[in-house]
Order: C-alpha cells, then structure tokens, then sequence
C-alpha cells in the first residue's frame, strides 16, 4: 500500500470538546420514552380500571 492509500484508511484527528458536545438526539429520545410511558399509563388507567371495581386482594 502506497503512503497516499494509508492516509486515506485513518481515522480523522479531530476530537469533540466538551463545550461542542450538544445532545439533543438522546434529550429527543427521552421525552420520547417519557410520553410513551404517560400515554400507555393513561390508556392503562382510563381504559381498563375506570369505572370498575378494584381488582380484589388475594392473599395466600
């Protein structure tokens, strides 16, 4: 391999500093779980359990 070859198989040398570093697609990934468990929550809720008795205690 010539030395033209090998300069184009590195990995770059920039690095991302701390001050660069802006992560929205993990904030957007969270708010996205976060509302996905509120609207399962609230079918859970209004769907299956209001308006009918609560579920009776068993115990062993």
């Amino acid at each position: 391999m010539s030395d033209a070859n090998t300069h184009e198989l590195s990995a770059p040398d920039r690095t991302v500093e701390h001050d660069e570093f802006d992560p929205l697609g993990t904030l957007s990934l969270i708010v996205l779980y976060f509302l996905s468990l509120v609207l399962l929550w609230l079918f859970t809720y209004f769907i299956e359990f209001l308006g009918n008795d609560p579920t009776p205690l068993v115990i062993v």
